[in-house]
Formats: structure tokens, sequence, C-alpha cells
């Protein structure tokens, strides 16, 4: 259509037209050719309310923290080289040119990274269907009698908290680039052998598909990009669950405008144009969204890691392919079909390779529920969910694929040596290894309320008390960024004895002025991790507390 009207389509928009593109397709579809239906859609996109400006600064708050950006472009990475591996194990003669694709998207997403950084974007962590946010301030001033101006200003304080979505949508755009750019890459020459090329016509019709790529190229790469960055639409189980909590957490568009005309009603004692139900509706929302702030990532996680263990043989119609190729049926398998039996193939065989490490005492997953045990554990250098390679216990949660198949095979085992359950309870051991890997999905930085809930029940032996305090105290200090907090920590990770919500407060902002220090076994006060569930932590060679660890004394 550019070329038609002679326009100059410059580098990197081709990708953006054919977005475009697709994107209204989808809306003609589901508009139905109905342009009334069309311009319905196009008012969702709405302009922010107050409640969106303050779920807005909230959200940066809890992201802002360098511990859930590193693990937000670990996730990535790890994610991207799983599917070298798998591109490697699958086609291994495609391999150079999904390469090729990959560097070529990367490049390209370097200019979509300081696009976003420039102009700005949602994360993936918020709310979509909202216009940009950006915080002014008015102040009225008289200019002439009787005629009042409001003299705006940018709030340049709260505007810097954009920034925090900004840089992780712009990592998500680098790697989805990468992702897109392998994908659409390999596809092309799968699609190109199919029409029966070889040599420079091969290359060149690749070249073609790439530069010019059919729809089906386009979804089937979208789509592997979109998964790569843990942004996918959730399906399955999981995703069914995601669209009830999404029911019970956000408030629609229509539910939005009703509260914010009722509070404007308020402030301008407009007592019957008020509807307490709806203000009342969108706050309860809100509290519950506190509870559970990201549910349609953490299912994508959940999603993602499920495909690199044995389940993942059971996904993506492989059984039924299967059926087929034994009973002499159609046996040729489509490409999302390979990438999952090579997800399924390489995270089962690292996960009996992991299992080889538990019985080895190299590999953890929760470690004891009793908190003193634990604690006597982790004096030694043990951490909780993590893998020993020489000397050093290293954190696996933010593995990406792998992390899931790791804590099940760490908390199998762990269920024998600190739990109740015999060598032959293989069933009771599965259960116990799966709850106990819920706790580990769920203690992420930006998960810590839905961790403490599930550590509360954990330690049921000593009672929730203490978690419930710990859950209030950072629902209260959630205003305050978490890159302040986390930076405070990293310099002082002194741990203090926190009894009460106050306390639980001041060691939170590390305010720690007559807090007790929380001391071992032997009376030496104990230091946190600097960077939780990211630092490696060197094993003791104190024999004696090496002796009380191993012994559970």
């Amino acid at each position: 259509v550019f070329r038609q009207f002679k326009l100059e389509a410059r580098a990197g928009e081709n990708d953006i037209m054919t977005d475009l593109i697709s994107a209204l397709k989808k809306v003609d579809k589901e508009a139905g050719d109905d342009l009334g239906a069309f311009m319905k859609k196009s008012k969702e996109i709405m302009e922010p309310t107050l409640a969106d400006k303050a779920w807005h600064i909230w959200y940066m708050s809890i992201l802002s923290g360098g511990s859930t950006q590193i693990k937000n472009i670990g996730g990535n990475l790890a994610q991207m080289v799983g599917e070298v591996a798998v591109q490697g194990l699958t086609n291994p003669r495609g391999f150079r040119t999904a390469m090729a694709g990959l560097m070529t998207g990367l490049r390209e997403g370097t200019g979509e990274f300081k696009r976003i950084m420039r102009e700005g974007d949602a994360s993936k962590f918020e709310e979509r269907g909202l216009k940009p946010i950006r915080f002014t301030l008015g102040a009225e001033r008289e200019t002439r009698p009787f005629v009042k101006v409001v003299k705006t200003t940018t709030a340049g304080m709260l505007n810097a908290f954009d920034y925090v979505g900004r840089f992780m949508s712009a990592v998500d755009a680098e790697f989805r680039a990468g992702f897109k750019g392998m994908e659409l890459k390999a596809s092309a020459r799968e699609a190109a052998i199919k029409e029966g090329l070889q040599g420079d016509k091969l290359q060149r019709r690749i070249q073609e598909l790439t530069d010019e790529p059919l729809q089906e190229l386009i979804e089937q790469s979208d789509q592997f990009a979109a998964r790569g960055t843990y942004t996918q639409k959730p399906t399955g189980l999981l995703g069914l669950m995601v669209e009830a909590i999404n029911r019970v957490t956000t408030s629609g568009a229509k539910e939005k405008l009703e509260a914010s005309e009722s509070v404007r009603a308020l402030k301008e004692k407009r007592f019957e144009d008020v509807k307490i139900g709806a203000i009342g509706k969108v706050a309860i929302k809100g509290v519950a969204r506190t509870i559970v702030p990201f549910s349609r990532i953490v299912a994508n996680v959940i999603n993602n890691s499920i495909d690199w263990t044995p389940v993942g043989f059971f996904r993506e119609g492989l059984p039924a392919k299967g059926l087929q190729a034994i009973f002499g049926g159609k046996r040729e398998m489509s490409r999302p079909q390979r990438q999952q039996l090579g997800r399924a193939v390489i995270g089962t065989a690292a996960m009996m390779y992991a299992a080889s490490l538990a019985m080895e005492g190299r590999l953890s997953g929760n470690g004891p529920s009793n908190a003193d045990k634990r604690q006597q554990l982790k004096d030694s250098g043990w951490r909780p969910n993590s893998v020993k390679f020489g000397d050093r216990w290293y954190p696996y949660q933010n593995w990406g694929p792998p992390a899931i198949g790791l804590t099940l095979v760490g908390n199998y085992f762990d269920s024998t040596k600190y739990g109740n359950f015999a060598e032959d309870e293989i069933n009771k051991r599965f259960v116990a290894a799966t709850m106990g890997s819920v706790n580990s999905i769920l203690d992420m930085s930006f998960l810590s309320g839905m961790s403490d809930l599930s550590t509360a029940i954990q330690n049921y032996d000593r009672g929730g008390e203490r978690y419930a305090k710990r859950y209030i105290s950072q629902q209260i200090t959630s205003p305050v960024p978490n890159l302040f907090k986390q930076t405070a920590r990293y310099f002082d990770a002194t741990q203090f004895e926190t009894d009460s919500v106050g306390e639980y407060i001041r060691s939170n902002l590390r305010i720690t002025g007559g807090l007790k220090l929380r001391l071992n076994v032997f009376g030496e006060p104990i230091s946190g991790e600097k960077l939780t569930n990211l630092s490696p932590v060197k094993e003791t060679d104190d024999p004696v507390i090496k002796f009380l660890a191993a012994n559970e004394l």
C-alpha cells in the first residue's frame, strides 16, 4: 500500500505496518464490518481515571526494585537460550538460518528499545486499554477580576515512575524482536523448502518470505515472540483461573467511569448523583488486586515452565499425533508440535540430571518447614531452591523454563529428607513436592504478599500471625518504591527481630534504630541476602555449623 503512494518505509516500519494490519483485521473480524461496533471498541481506550493513576504509581513502586528488573531480563534471556536449544535439537539444518534471524531481530529490537524509552509504553505487568498516563499539577490564580486561570505544570517526580514501566517494556520489546526474527526466518526456510527450492533459489525465497511474510508466518512468529516474553494470553486451566481472578480484581471501563463520576459528584456535593455501590465495587476489587496483582504473568510463567516437564509430552496435540503415526495416519508434525516435543525432551532430561544432583545433596527444594531448622541450614551456606556447584549455592528460581522442573525435583527429595514420608510413598511425596513448589513460584519480589500467605499455611505449627503482620506492613510500605528499599537492604542486609506491625514497617524501610538484632544459635547477628533469590552463597567451612545442619540439630 505504501509503495503505491511512493511513501518511504524506513527500517523497522515494515514490522509496525504488518502488526497494524494484523490488528485491524482482528478488529474488523470482531466488529463484523459494523462501524458502530468499531467505534465502541476504540472508545474502550479510555482516559485514565484518578484510580488508574494511583494504580500506576503502585505498580511502578513495586516493580522499581533492581531484583525485579534483573529477574525480568533473566527470565527473557533464559527463555531465549531454551528456544535456541530447541531449535538446535528439532531442526539442526535450519539452526544457522534461525540464528541469523535472531541476530537481525535483536538489532531491530534495539531501535524499538530506544523508541519506548523515549516515548513510553505500558509494561506487561500493567493494565492495557488506557491512554498514556501523565501527571500534571494545576494551581488556580486570579488574573483579572472574577476570572480564574489554571496554570498546569508537569509533575516531574511522579512522571519519573513511568521509566520503570518503560524500561521493562523496552527490554521485552528487544527480546520480542529477537524471538520474532528467529521464528520468522526459521519458518520461512521451512516454507521455502516445502516449495521444493534448493541452493540460491532457496536463499532468495527465504529472504522474500522474511521481507514480505505471509499472514500465516506473521501470526506464528507473533505468537512465538509473545510466548518468549510471557505476554501471551494464558491458555488451558490456568487461563480459565486467570479470567476468574480478573473478574474479581479488575474493574471494567463502565465501572471505572461510574465510580469516577460518583467521586466527582461527591466532591461537588451533588449527592443525588453519587452511586455508593459503584465506588464500593471498585474499592473491593482494588483490595483484591493488591493480593493477586499480576495473575496473567504468573500463569504464563507456570504454563511455559510446565512445557519443559514430562507434562509437555501431552501438550500441543502430541499424544494424538503419536497415535496417528502408530496407526498409519498422517505423521508429519507441525512446527509448534516439533518445538513442544523438543521442550519436553530437553526439560525431562534436565529433570533427570537434577534428580542425580538432589540424591547427592547438591539440589534443594524449600527445605524443612520448621523455620529454626531452615535458619540452621542457612547458617551453613545452604539455600532453598538452589543448586550447588563447587562450594556455592546458586538460586535457580530465575532460570526461566527449567525452574519449575527443578523445584519439583528438589521438593520431591526434600519431602523424604525433611518430611515424614517413606521412600516408597511416591504419591504422597509427589503431592508434597507439588504443593511445596507453589511457594517457590510465588516467592518473587512482586508476589511477596501471596508468598507470605503460602508460608503462613506451611508454618501452621508456628502460627500464621507473624506472616499476617508482615503482609500488612508490606501493604503499608508499598507506596515507597522497592528501588529505595532494596538499595538500602543491599548495603545493610542485617535481619532484625520484628514482632509488631510497626517493627516490620521500620525494618522494611530500614529505619532500624532501636530494633533488636536477630541472632543465630551462637548469638551472632544474622545477615540476609543482598539480592534476594539472586545472590550465590558460599558454604561455610565451620565444622560445627556443618555438623548441626547435616543432623538437623
